[in-house]
């Protein structure tokens, strides 16, 4: 069965730092330790303070194009796997490249995301 890939818990958190939010009602979230929690983030005993909303990869790339104006995407090459890719829409400047041969097409894309959260934004 194919599911949504949802963040990490660590991305995550570098997410709400920069600024990112969505609905804890009615999407998926984790608490401050860590702990994937689906409803209420305001009712009386489900109360936490630190909470950092568990998006898609998809709603995350989204979110980074449309307010930073930065593409993240992966190419494939059959000698050294996907390879990740970050493109400023504003000045056309280009970010890491390395390949990562073996990896998954959703790890990679974790990468570019933890990388630019890091590094760009």
């Amino acid at each position: 069965m194919i599911t949504e890939d949802r963040v990490p818990f660590e991305i995550a958190k570098l997410l709400r730092d920069k600024g990112f939010e969505q609905d804890t009602v009615s999407y998926p979230y984790y608490t401050d330790n860590g702990n994937l929690f689906t409803g209420d983030v305001n009712t009386p005993t489900q109360r936490y303070y630190n909470a950092a909303s568990a998006p898609t990869l998809q709603m995350v790339l989204k979110w980074i194009r449309e307010v930073y104006k930065i593409h993240i995407y992966a190419t494939y090459d059959e000698d050294k796997g996907f390879q990740p890719k970050i493109v400023s829409l504003e000045t056309g400047d280009n970010y890491i490249t390395e390949a990562f041969n073996g990896f998954t097409l959703e790890a990679v894309i974790l990468y570019a995301i933890k990388y630019t959260l890091e590094n760009l934004i």
